[in-house]
């Protein structure tokens, strides 16, 4: 494909390198529908904090920000996912940033399950997108979220929500702000 080639073969040399995967081949609307994503796509959150961007200032304000951080590198991240053929990024956001805020706060990192999310979360359309604040609201709600290993990944959005996995320690959303783009 010329734009992988283009891109892998400037110079100088990219940060990183692009290749070939089992979505090369569609087109972004076959993209689009292949995941469901086509009601989702322009979703707009109707109780967005417009406050956010005073309150980030606020809170960053007189702290002293590394230049570069890698939060793989540091432990933070959990391996690569596949939401499959499910509109469910919205999960896979939501489980990507409690993982990560947790494993800084605590220094352990686990997956979280965002079956948990699309079963039992119902502000959120399941396979047919969502919001991380609904997301994030429906844990703070709960109690947290239970583990991926306790509550696995199935692509699709259940019937029922299972009540009988265990909320992991430490996955109960406190407070949330969208940061502005």
């Amino acid at each position: 494909h010329a734009k992988i080639e283009k891109h892998n073969n400037q110079k100088p040399s990219p940060s990183y390198i692009l290749g070939h995967n089992e979505y090369s081949d569609m087109t972004h609307d076959e993209f689009l529908d292949y995941f469901n994503l086509i009601q989702a796509e322009n979703y707009i959150p109707q109780n967005s904090n417009t406050g956010a961007s005073e309150e980030v200032d606020r809170a960053l304000r007189g702290m002293s920000l590394p230049d570069y951080v890698n939060w793989v590198t540091a432990g933070a991240v959990t391996p690569v996912k596949n939401q499959g053929p499910c509109g469910s990024c919205w999960a896979f956001a939501t489980t990507g940033a409690l993982e990560g805020a947790m494993a800084v706060k605590t220094g352990n990192l686990v997956p979280l399950s965002e079956q948990n999310l699309l079963d039992c979360d119902h502000t959120d359309m399941g396979c047919n997108g969502g919001l991380m604040d609904n997301a994030f609201k429906f844990d703070e709600k709960n109690g947290g979220l239970c583990s991926e290993e306790d509550y696995p990944y199935q692509a699709k959005q259940g019937r029922t929500c299972n009540t009988t996995c265990t909320d992991v320690p430490g996955s109960i959303v406190k407070s949330f702000v969208d940061v502005p783009a």
